[in-house]
Parts: structure tokens; C-alpha cells; sequence
């Protein structure tokens, strides 16, 4: 019974196998049997075997394939053996698109024969995420990337039962579109409703883009308007008349930028103006010019407009009616004056008429109507007209009388005109003429002071009796000048004065300052020389002042500036610097007033030009005054001497000067051999002036008084005694005159002399000997 029911099965399974087109065997195998299964790739193949034993063996040798898996059921005491899985490939091409152009990646699912697999899940990966696709007849998904520009990575994976999986990614490159704006020139006439200006954004493909922003650049202003369903931005024009460069412009990151440049033009409205030609009386009250204002455009009066009237060198403005008319009342002279009538404001458009008024007059006129006249004199004419008669006097003198007209020249003063035709009214003009401003000033000025002062304001004016002044003390608001002013800190004090024309004189300032140093330009005070001198607000120009007291400071002058001493001492501990040495930045400066003492370099003047040592004492300095390589210094008026020897003693050394001037100088030395009064020692120094001088020297015939080596010299009117060589001379092109040498060891000695002149020399001392080229003198 039990083969019966085996015998059933096996029937009935082999009949189902063949309905289904898959190859099965018997099952009926004993121990060492082989069962045969043919299975075509792709092909699903199935079969059982029943054992009876527990204990069996099976060999899968399986011809031609590794995909046959084989599997036991012990519970039935069943070995299953199936093909369960088809190999599989997905292929997908790397694109390149434009931003949202409609530009898919595609991807085809197919088995190992080529076959495409239709109706499949196929999952897609992308930004992340996962989706699910499914294959259509031809094997085949898509994937949109609407992302900006970029590069993105799509991946594409196939896993199903009875299939082997796969994958493929692909590369996706998004670009900017291009765009397109179409915009046009606008034109329209203010107040007009065609007033919109258009624009039209389109990508590489002519699609409209719509709910995009335009930028509208548009007299000075940005404006941002977004596309409409047409992919239209409107711009309402509201401006002014005018023409306006306007930029369109659009910009997103998923965009290429496109620009547009066109012109706006809004018209002014137009106007028209009617004012007509004028003869009138002088002097009637009824003589009115009138000009009538109109809209063109809307065919109306233009009422509240200002009409400018020109007449006479004089304009005049008046507002227009509810008819649009306006009018001015003729006062001028007698003549024939040209008017310009005038409308200009926008949105209208500007129009002017000219045209001509003749004011006849029987009465004499003047040229100038009385009032100020901020002038330094006024020709005035009394001029006769259609009067056979002028009758006149000035100032309330004697009448005159001329058929002519009469001329007067009224310079600064008050004066009173009156006149008539010697019948009817007698007319009056009263001028006033002053140009002069009033002067100003303080009976203290900008200074250095150690107590309080009392300051006196006060001012003067031509015309004036008592011009106002006003005032105001370190920066505040000006105020009137009506009492005296108690000064006891240092304060900056600046006034003016006002006569009764208006005329303002010009601001002074009067800087007090209550220390030993101060800018008297600035205002400030300072404890020593040298920061006074870099103070940031000490401009060339300045002027420092220094008061009594000894200042023991080298200073450098690297600034345009004059140090004033008052009794002031100077002297410096440091021998290699001098008391007070000047550099380039300090040329134009002026040393003035100091007694310079007890040091090694008193003045010390380096590639500066236009300086100016004048009026200081030099006491026991060995080397007083020095400069090189400046041009157009002045050295005058100082005192140089020594109450003790010193070796090596000069008053004024001279390196290399052009446009020298020494003059009137007192120098006494006390000093050797090596002593020298003034000293010029470079060759190629040229155009120097030694004019004047006293030089002498305290330790006799020692040194030399003048010791000149340079070309066009100037030595006049100097006095040179007690040293061994009054004068030291190689030089051409030179004048040596009225000078006095005495008591020296040799009076002149040439040593080279090359067209020079010797004129009026008064010579006490024997010439011992001397060398020429070429000499021309006159002892």
C-alpha cells in the first residue's frame, strides 16, 4: 500500500513538472545512483529525492553551473535541489543638463542575456534619500535632478527574489541656464498713463521664467520686481522729467546673469508764455508788466507758479494767479530796459520770453537810487530826460540849475541828493558809501606772561563812530565786547569788529600764554624748547618763544619755525651735538635772541636753505656758527667771544655756501694758531657776502682773520686785527674794498688771486708776501 501511495506522488509531480516547462528526473533512485537535471540559464529547475534510510550521501556534481544549491529537509527525510537566482545588470550614462531644462538620467535593468526587465522595483539614491522606481517596457527608469549647479551622484540599485543584485551610479552635471531680457527705450511726457517700463526674462530654451526677481536700477535707486505667468517685471515710472540711464538686471545662482541697459525718458509738460512789449510813464502808478503762464498739454492756466522777471540787472518773482497771470510795477528810470520773463520748475517745461519796456519821464532821474553801496566811490548822473530843466543841490549846499545832464563823483561818505525840474516835486536820495572795513585791536599781544593781564578791545571805522566788537575766549561762542578782560591762564582770545554797514574787519587772535616756552601761533605752552618744536600742532611758520632762564637742551630744528629768546640761555652738556642744529626740514627758520654759551658747536646749519641767525651772543663756544651745503642763509648781527682761551676757535665756518650773507657781525676770539674769525674752506662755494664785520682776536697774531677759498667773493667794509694773517685769499672773480686790516702778522696774503678787485683797502701792517696768477687792487 505504501509503494501504491509513493507511487501516486511521483506521477503526479512529474506531470506538474512538465506543465510548468521544467525539466525533472525520476525519483526513484537507489544508493550510487545519479540523478541528471537539464536546466537552461534563466530557467527555474526543481527536484525531489526520497531516501528511506537516515543515513545517505549525495554528490552535487552539477555539469555546467555554480547557481544549484542544494538543501535537505530531515524532517521528511527530502534532499531539495533548486536554481534560485538570475544574474542582473544595470547600466545609466553620466549626463550634463541645465538647471530644471527637463533633462532625466536613465537607467535600464536587464538580465545576463540583454533582456530588459520590465515592471521592477528599482530603488534610486540621490541627496541622501531613497526612492522607489519601477522599470517600464523597455527596462528603463528616470531620475530628474532639480538641484542648482553643481555636480550630483544618482544611484540606481536592483534586489529581488530568484535575482542576483545590482547597481550603478551616475554622474549628473547641472549648469546655470542662460537667460535672455528683453527690455526697450521708454518715452512718454510726465503725468502720462504709458508710464511702465517692461521687462521680459526667458531661459536658453525661450520658456518664460516666472516669479523671478528683476532688478531695476533706476535713477540712483534699486527696485525689485518679480515676473509675472509671462515672465513679465513692471516697473511704474513716477519720476521727475529728466533722462535716465536704467539698468535691468537679473541674478540667481540657478541662473546665468543677464543685463539690460536703456534709456528712460520722462518729457516735461508743455507750457507757453505770453507777455507782450511795454511803453509806459515814469512814475504812474499804473505801469504794470504782465505775463500769462499755460498748460499746453491739458489746455490750462498754470496757477501758484513763480514768473521771474529780469529787469534792470535786478530779478523779480512773482506767483501766478487762478488765471495764470502775474505782473511787476515798472519803477525804473526813464530808458528802454530789456526784460526777460522766465518760468522754470519741473515737471513743466522751462520757457522764457524777451521783450521791451520804454519808460518815458518830464522829470530829471538819477542813475542810482539812494541807499549803500559797498563801493569806494559811485559815479552818479542827474540825467535831464524829456525835462528842459534840472534844478539840484548837494548835501543841502547852493541849488544849481543845468539843461543838461549833471555827473558827481561820490566817494566814501553819507550824501543827500535832492533835485527837480524846477516846476514840480523835489525828489530825495540819501547814499551811503563805504567800502572800508573797520580795524581792530588789543592792547596785548600774542606772548608769554608770568601775571595776569588786563586786555583792552578796540576799533576804528572810517564812518563808524562805534563799530561793535565781538569776542570769544578758547574756542566759544563769539560774544559782544563791552568790558575789560581779566586774563590771568594761558588763552586763546579772537575778536572782530562790525561797523554799521556790515562790514566785518578780519579775526584776530591773541594767544596769552602763561609759561617760559610757548607757540604764539598755537597757543600752547610747553617746558622745553624741543617739544615745543615737535608739538603735532606746530606748523611751519610758527613762531616759539622762549623766556629769561637757562635751558641746558640740544635741539634739532627739523621745522620750519622761528625760536625767539627773550633773555634765554642755551648751552649743551653733550660736546658732538650742537646747541641748536638745523636740518632740511628746517629751512626758511629764523634763530633770534639767544645767548648761546659754554659748549662745543653753537649753530650748526645741514642742507638747509633761507635761514636766518640774527641778534645772538656766543660766549665761550669754540665753534660758534657752522653750516654745509646750504644756500641763502643770513648771518647778522651777533656777538661772538670768549673770556677764556680756546683752542681752535672760529666764529663762522663755512663747508660749502652759495648766497651767503654775513653782515655786521662782532667777533673777538682768544684762541692759537689754529684761530679763525671766518672761515670759508670748500672751493665750490660761491656768491658769499662778508660785509661789515668786526673781527679780532684777544690772544695776538694768532689765527687767521679771513680765511677765504671760493670764487665771487663780496669783502667790504670789514675791520680785521691781531691775528697773524688778516686775510687769506684764493679766490678769482672776487671784490675786496674799504675794509681796515691792522695789527697783524701779514695784512693780505694772496694766495692764489685770479680777476680780482683790491679797492680802498686801508692796510695798517706790512704785507710780508703773497702769490698771484692775475691781481688787480689798490691799497
Amino acid at each position: 500500500m505504501k509503494k501504491f501511495y509513493k507511487a501516486v506522488l511521483l506521477l503526479t509531480f512529474c506531470f506538474f513538472i512538465c506543465l510548468d516547462c521544467v525539466c525533472a528526473v525520476s525519483d526513484n533512485v537507489v544508493e550510487n545512483d545519479t540523478l541528471s537535471v537539464d536546466c537552461q540559464v534563466g530557467e527555474l529547475c526543481s527536484d525531489t529525492i526520497e531516501v528511506s534510510s537516515d543515513n545517505y550521501y549525495i554528490d552535487n556534481n552539477v555539469v555546467n553551473s555554480s547557481d544549484i544549491n542544494f538543501t535537505d529537509d530531515y524532517s521528511s527525510n527530502v534532499v531539495k535541489k533548486s536554481k534560485s537566482t538570475v544574474k542582473t545588470s544595470i547600466t545609466a550614462k553620466d549626463i550634463t543638463k541645465y538647471f530644471q531644462d527637463g533633462t532625466s538620467v536613465k537607467a535600464y535593468l536587464k538580465n545576463s542575456n540583454g533582456k530588459v526587465l520590465s515592471g521592477k522595483k528599482i530603488t534610486v539614491t540621490y541627496s541622501g534619500k531613497t526612492y522607489s522606481r519601477t522599470t517600464d517596457s523597455k527596462g528603463c527608469v528616470s531620475w530628474d535632478v532639480k538641484k542648482g549647479p553643481g555636480t550630483y551622484s544618482v544611484k540606481f540599485s536592483f534586489k529581488a527574489s530568484g535575482y542576483k543584485s545590482s547597481s550603478k551610479t551616475a554622474k549628473v552635471t547641472v549648469k546655470a541656464m542662460p537667460t535672455t531680457l528683453t527690455a526697450n527705450n521708454l518715452a512718454f511726457t510726465y503725468g502720462d498713463t504709458n508710464n511702465k517700463l517692461k521687462a521680459t526674462l526667458k531661459d536658453k530654451k525661450g520658456k518664460v521664467l516666472v516669479n523671478k526677481t528683476i532688478v531695476f536700477n533706476f535713477s540712483g535707486k534699486k527696485y525689485n520686481k518679480k515676473t509675472d505667468s509671462k515672465g513679465v517685471a513692471i516697473l511704474t515710472i513716477t519720476a521727475k522729467p529728466k533722462t535716465y540711464p536704467t539698468t535691468i538686471s537679473f541674478t540667481n545662482a540657478n541662473y546665468v546673469t543677464s543685463k539690460k541697459t536703456i534709456t528712460v525718458t520722462v518729457k516735461s509738460i508743455p507750457t507757453s508764455l505770453t507777455v507782450n512789449d511795454l511803453t509806459c510813464n515814469y512814475g504812474e502808478d499804473n505801469s504794470y508788466l504782465y505775463a500769462t503762464l499755460k498748460d499746453t498739454k491739458n489746455n490750462k492756466f498754470l496757477n501758484g507758479q513763480t514768473i521771474t522777471f529780469k529787469i534792470n540787472d535786478k530779478s523779480i518773482n512773482v506767483v501766478s494767479d487762478n488765471n495764470g497771470r502775474a505782473k511787476i510795477k515798472i519803477d525804473e528810470k526813464p530808458g528802454i530796459y530789456n526784460v526777460i520773463v522766465s518760468f522754470a520748475k519741473s515737471p513743466y517745461a522751462s520757457i522764457s520770453k524777451k521783450i521791451n519796456v520804454n519808460v518815458i519821464s518830464f522829470h530829471p532821474t538819477v542813475n542810482y537810487d539812494g541807499g549803500f553801496y559797498n563801493k569806494s566811490y559811485l559815479n552818479l548822473s542827474l540825467n535831464v530826460n524829456n525835462a528842459k530843466l534840472i534844478k539840484y543841490s548837494l548835501n543841502n549846499d547852493s541849488w544849481s540849475q543845468s539843461n543838461k545832464s549833471v555827473s558827481f563823483i561820490l566817494t566814501n561818505g553819507i550824501y543827500d541828493l535832492y533835485y527837480s525840474n524846477g516846476n514840480g516835486s523835489i525828489y530825495h536820495e540819501h547814499y551811503l558809501i563805504d567800502n572800508k572795513c573797520p580795524v581792530v585791536w588789543s592792547n596785548f599781544g600774542s606772548d608769554l606772561y608770568d601775571s595776569s593781564i588786563i586786555v583792552n578791545l578796540s576799533s576804528w571805522d572810517n564812518l563808524d563812530g562805534n563799530p561793535k566788537i565781538y569776542y570769544s575766549l578758547d574756542e566759544s561762542n563769539f560774544k559782544l565786547y563791552e568790558h575789560l578782560l581779566n586774563i590771568s591762564r594761558t588763552t586763546s582770545l579772537k575778536f572782530y569788529s562790525i561797523d554799521f554797514n556790515g562790514h566785518k574787519s578780519e579775526t584776530k587772535t591773541c594767544n596769552y600764554i602763561f609759561e617760559k616756552i610757548g607757540n604764539l601761533n598755537s597757543g600752547k605752552g610747553f617746558t622745553t624748547i624741543q617739544s615745543a618744536i615737535d608739538d603735532s600742532n606746530t606748523h611751519n611758520g610758527d613762531i616759539i618763544k622762549i623766556s629769561e632762564g637757562l635751558y641746558n637742551e640740544p635741539l634739532t630744528v627739523n621745522k620750519f619755525v622761528t625760536l625767539m629768546g627773550i633773555n634765554a640761555t642755551l648751552t649743551s652738556m653733550n660736546p658732538s651735538r650742537p646747541v641748536i642744529g638745523i636740518t632740511g626740514g628746517g629751512s626758511n627758520s629764523v634763530i633770534y635772541g639767544f645767548k648761546i654759551k659754554d659748549s662745543e658747536h653753537g649753530v650748526v646749519i645741514y642742507h638747509a636753505d633761507n635761514v636766518s641767525v640774527i641778534n645772538n651772543q656766543f660766549i665761550n663756544v669754540v665753534k660758534s656758527i657752522e653750516m654745509d651745503d646750504d644756500k641763502n642763509t643770513l648771518v647778522a648781527y651777533n656777538s661772538i667771544d670768549s673770556d677764556k682761551f680756546l683752542n681752535f676757535m672760529s666764529g663762522v665756518a663755512i663747508r660749502k655756501s652759495d648766497n651767503l650773507m654775513i653782515f655786521n657781525n662782532n667777533i673777538s676770539l682768544n684762541s692759537d694758531t689754529g684761530a679763525g674769525g671766518i672761515v670759508v674752506s670748500n672751493s665750490t662755494s660761491n656768491n658769499i657776502s662778508i660785509v661789515n664785520n668786526r673781527i679780532t682776536n684777544k690772544n695776538n697774531l694768532n689765527g687767521i682773520g679771513l680765511y677765504v677759498i671760493c670764487s665771487n667773493l663780496n669783502i667790504d667794509s670789514n675791520n680785521v686785527s691781531n691775528f697773524n694773517t688778516g686775510l687769506y685769499v684764493v679766490s678769482s672773480n672776487s671784490n675786496v674794498t674799504h675794509n681796515e686790516f691792522k695789527n697783524n702778522g701779514h695784512g693780505v696774503f694772496l694766495r692764489v688771486s685770479v680777476n680780482n678787485t683790491y679797492a680802498f683797502n686801508n692796510i695798517h701792517d706790512y704785507i710780508m708776501w703773497f702769490c698771484f696768477r692775475y691781481i688787480s687792487f689798490i691799497l
